[in-house]
C-alpha cells in the first residue's frame, strides 16, 4: 500500500514542520545566490608576478605591471606565453583597478609568487607602504618572493630565458633556492619582510635582480633596509660574506692574488656564530668562523699549508669587519643584532640604536687540505 500523505495544515503539530520548511528554503537560496559570485577558470586571469616602480607622471606616481601567465595546452621549452599590463595610479589598488578595464578576464592573484620593487622607487618611498597593499590582500601568499629591479621592476618582468617552460619560472627557482644554490642569492620572502620592518633590531634585505636584456638576468647583490627605505647596496662578495653569516649558505671561496691560490669551503663543514656579550658599558659582537675546505686550484706551489692557512684567516677578519662597519655607517641590522641583545636584556633603550655602538671580535678556526692524488 502506498503511503497517505497528508498536507501541512495549519496547526498546533504542523507549525513547527512549516518553520523548518521554511527556514531550510531560505538557507537553500542564499547558498544559490552567492555562488553565483564563483568565476570559472575561463574567466580568470592568473597574475603570476607583480612590480612596482615610480612613474613619470607626478599625479600618479606609482607605476603597477601584472604579468599575466596564457594556459597553452601543450607547453614546450622557449615558448611559454605572457602578457603585460601597466597602469599608473596614486596607489597600488588603483593602478589595479585601472588595469582591470584593460583585461576581459577578472585577476586572480592567488598563483602571484614574485613581487619586484624598482630600485628608485624604493630609494624614494617608504618599504611599508609600498608592500601595504600586499599585505592586505588576502589572496596573495605570504611565501610570495619580494625582490628588487634594475634597471626596473618592468624590465625584470619581460626577462624570459630561452629554456624557460612557464612564465618567471627561471626567477621563481633562483630566488627560492629550488634550483641554483648561488651564494650571491639572498632569498626574501613576503612573511619574513614585514616580519622584519615590524621587529625592533632586525632589517629587511632583499635581492637585486638585474636584467640583462631580454633574455638573461643577474642575481649577485643585495639591498640593505632600515625600518623606512633603502639605504645600502652590497657588492657581490658583501652578498656572499652576508649571506654566510647569516647561515643561508656554506659554500664561500676565497682567492688570493699572489699565489694565484683557490680555496673553496665544505659546505658541509662551514659555520657561523655570532653572540652580543656586555663588557662593562660597551656592547661587543663576538663573530666565530669555523672552515674546513680544500684548495681547488692553483698556479704556483710556493705556499705551504700553515701560510695559506694563516692568509685565510687574516681574509676572514678583514672581510667580517669591513661588512659589520659598512653595516653601521649604514644604520641597518639585516643581522639582528638589535634584538639578539634586547633578548638577553642588554639593549638599553632603542633595539635600533644597538648596531651603532657595537665593538667588534672576530675569532677563527681554520682546517685547510689538499684534494685527490696531488701531491706537494
Amino acid at each position: 500500500m502506498r503511503p497517505l500523505l497528508l498536507p501541512l495544515v495549519p496547526g498546533r503539530r504542523s507549525a513547527p514542520l512549516a518553520r523548518m520548511l521554511l527556514v531550510l528554503a531560505a538557507l537553500a537560496g542564499a547558498l544559490q545566490a552567492g555562488g553565483c559570485a564563483y568565476k570559472d577558470i575561463d574567466k580568470r586571469s592568473f597574475v603570476v608576478a607583480m612590480g612596482v616602480d615610480r612613474s613619470d607622471d607626478p599625479a600618479r606616481p606609482l607605476r603597477v605591471t601584472l604579468k599575466i601567465a596564457i594556459p597553452t595546452a601543450d607547453i614546450k621549452s622557449g615558448e611559454n606565453r605572457f602578457l603585460l599590463l601597466s597602469a599608473d595610479g596614486r596607489l597600488i589598488a588603483e593602478a589595479v583597478h585601472r588595469l582591470q578595464g584593460m583585461n576581459e578576464n577578472a585577476f586572480d592573484f592567488s598563483h602571484t609568487k614574485l613581487i619586484f620593487i624598482g630600485r628608485d622607487l624604493a630609494e624614494a618611498r617608504p618599504l611599508r607602504e609600498t608592500l601595504d597593499w600586499f599585505i592586505r590582500m588576502e589572496t596573495i601568499q605570504g611565501i610570495a618572493l619580494v625582490a628588487l629591479a634594475e634597471p626596473s621592476a618592468e624590465a625584470a618582468l619581460r626577462v624570459s630565458p630561452p629554456m624557460e617552460r612557464l612564465p618567471s619560472n627561471s626567477l621563481f627557482t633562483a630566488l627560492d633556492g629550488s634550483g641554483t644554490l648561488s651564494p650571491y642569492i639572498t632569498h626574501a620572502y613576503l612573511f619574513d619582510v614585514v616580519r622584519r620592518l615590524y621587529e625592533p633590531g632586525l632589517d629587511p634585505i632583499l635581492p637585486l635582480v638585474e636584467a640583462a636584456g631580454k633574455k638573461a638576468f643577474r642575481i649577485e647583490r643585495s639591498g640593505l633596509f632600515d625600518k623606512s627605505r633603502l639605504r645600502l647596496v652590497l657588492s657581490p662578495e658583501e652578498t656572499e660574506w652576508l649571506n654566510f653569516l647569516r647561515g643561508e649558505t656554506a659554500n664561500v671561496d676565497f682567492v688570493f692574488g699572489r699565489d694565484r691560490l683557490y680555496f673553496q669551503a665544505d659546505p658541509n663543514r662551514a659555520r657561523t656564530r655570532l653572540a652580543v656579550e656586555s663588557r662593562g658599558r660597551t656592547l661587543r659582537l663576538v663573530v666565530d668562523v669555523e672552515l674546513y675546505g680544500s684548495i681547488d686550484e692553483r698556479q704556483k706551489e710556493t705556499a705551504a699549508l700553515p701560510a695559506i692557512t694563516r692568509a685565510i684567516e687574516a681574509d676572514v677578519k678583514t672581510r667580517t669587519e669591513s661588512l659589520l662597519r659598512r653595516l653601521q655607517e649604514a644604520g641597518v641590522d639585516p643581522l639582528g643584532l638589535g634584538l639578539r641583545a634586547a633578548a638577553r636584556g642588554l639593549a638599553a633603550g632603542d633595539p635600533e640604536a644597538v648596531i651603532r655602538s657595537l665593538d667588534f671580535t672576530v675569532r677563527t678556526h681554520i682546517v685547510v687540505y689538499e684534494t685527490g692524488n696531488v701531491l706537494r
